[in-house]
């Protein structure tokens, strides 16, 4: 018998692309459960207040930390946004970060 025939369908049959096995989604429950629950006695989750602290000591591995986490491109799809200028974009995009209070120098600012 020769298991490997053209329309053999065996071991096609698995998890899709990208799907979590159980395991793996257990333990990103149980992280997340932890690192958003409350501090006893405090207004404050454990996440955030490990986040200060690394801000404080270690203020460039806060902002690898933090940089990580955001997505690598943002695209718009609104055609108001793509019939804009590329200035008035900018502009925009600065307006949201001070609306936001973002610290975050744009690319042709320079940082102190």
């Amino acid at each position: 018998m020769n298991r490997f025939q053209i329309g053999n369908t065996i071991g096609r049959a698995g998890r899709t692309k990208g799907s979590r096995n159980r395991l793996s989604l257990k333990v990103l429950e149980e992280v997340l459960g932890h690192a958003l629950s409350e501090i006893p006695g405090r207004d404050m989750t454990k996440l955030k207040a490990a986040l200060e602290v690394l801000q404080k000591s270690k203020p460039a591995d806060y902002v690898r930390c933090v940089l990580s986490v955001l997505p690598k491109e943002i695209l718009f799809s609104d055609s108001a946004v793509s019939e804009m200028a590329d200035d008035q974009i900018e502009a925009m995009i600065q307006t949201l970060y001070q609306q936001r209070m973002l610290v975050v120098p744009m690319p042709d600012e320079t940082v102190n």
